[in-house]
C-alpha cells in the first residue's frame, strides 16, 4: 500500500502582460517505503534512471530487494497522486543481465519520460536502495541526475551519472571497471587490491576523483584519474611508488608507477594532485 504524504511550498509566477503576480502552490508527494523482492540466478545487474539517487549493498539470501520511494513535485494533487499510481518497478533478464527500470504502470516506457510527455510542469525523482546476492559480479548502473554509491561488493562495475557523486566503499574490484560523472566528485576505497592485469578508469568533468588503495595492486595493473576541475587524490595503500608528474598552480599530469609493474595516469585541468 502507497503511503503519500505532502509537502507544500509556494512561490509566485507570472501572470498575464500587465506586471501582476499570481501566487501557485507547487506540491511534493512522496510514496515511502515500496519493498520488493526478486530471484533471480543472473550473475550481471544493470539499472538506468533519470532523476535519483540508487545504493546498492550485498544481500544474503541470494535475492534481489528493493526499498524505493518515488516523489512527484506539481501543481495538482490529484495528478501527484497519478503519477505515484502509474509508476511501477520493472524486473527483466537477458542473457544473464538482470536488470531494474522504473516505468509507466503496464508499459516499457520510463516514468520520467511518461511524466514528461503527458504532465507538462510537473516531475518526478526515485530513491531506491537495492540488495544484489553475493553471485552478481558484473555491474552497469546510470543515473542522469543523482549519486551513485556502491557499498561491499565485489565485481566489475561501470558507475555514471550525469550529475552526481559516485560513491564507492568496501568494494574488490574483479576486473575492468568505470567511474563516470560529468559534475560530481569520484570516491573510491578498496577492501582488496586492484586485480591483475586490469584497467580501471576515473573522469570527473568538474569534481575531485579521491581514490584509496588496499594492499599491493596485482602485477599489470593500470589506472586512469582525470578532472577538468577539481583536484585528485591517489592512496597507494603506503606502498613505494614513483611520481613524474608535471604541477603547477593551476593543474597538472604525468604518471605514477607502483607496485610490481602498475601505473597511473593522473591529470587535472584545475586543482592539485596528491599522492600517498
Amino acid at each position: 500500500m502507497k503511503k503519500f504524504s505532502a509537502l507544500i511550498t509556494a512561490f509566485a509566477v507570472t501572470a498575464g502582460l500587465t506586471g501582476c503576480f499570481s501566487a501557485q502552490k507547487q506540491i511534493e508527494q512522496t510514496a515511502d517505503g515500496l519493498l520488493s523482492d526478486f530471484a533471480t540466478d543472473d550473475t550481471a545487474f544493470a539499472f538506468e534512471g533519470e532523476v535519483g539517487a540508487v545504493t546498492i549493498k550485498p544481500s544474503t539470501d541470494g535475492k534481489v530487494h528493493t526499498d524505493v520511494s518515488y516523489t512527484a513535485r506539481g501543481f495538482s494533487s490529484s495528478v501527484l497522486e497519478e503519477i505515484l499510481n502509474e509508476t511501477e518497478l520493472k524486473s527483466s533478464s537477458d542473457n544473464g543481465v538482470f536488470r531494474l527500470s522504473f516505468v509507466k504502470k503496464g508499459t516499457d516506457t520510463s516514468i520520467w519520460k511518461a511524466v514528461k510527455d503527458e504532465h507538462a510542469n510537473y516531475d518526478i525523482d526515485v530513491k531506491a536502495e537495492i540488495s544484489v546476492p553475493e553471485t552478481m559480479t558484473e555491474f552497469t548502473i546510470s543515473t542522469n541526475v543523482g549519486s551513485v554509491t556502491v557499498e561491499d561488493i565485489s565485481g566489475t562495475m561501470d558507475l555514471t551519472s550525469n550529475v552526481g557523486n559516485i560513491i564507492v566503499s568496501g568494494a574488490a574490484l574483479q576486473g575492468d571497471s568505470n567511474f563516470t560523472t560529468n559534475v560530481g566528485n569520484v570516491q573510491l576505497s578498496l577492501a582488496e587490491a586492484l586485480p591483475e592485469n586490469s584497467q580501471t578508469e576515473f573522469s570527473s568533468d568538474t569534481g575531485s576523483i579521491e581514490v584509496e588503495l588496499s594492499g599491493k595492486p596485482e602485477k599489470g595493473s593500470e589506472v586512469s584519474m582525470k578532472t577538468d576541475v577539481g583536484n585528485v587524490t591517489f592512496d597507494t595503500a603506503g606502498g613505494e611508488f614513483t611520481e613524474n608528474i608535471e604541477k603547477g598552480t593551476t593543474g597538472g599530469s604525468g604518471s605514477i608507477a607502483f607496485g610490481d609493474g602498475c601505473t597511473a595516469q593522473v591529470s587535472t585541468s584545475t586543482g592539485k594532485i596528491n599522492v600517498k
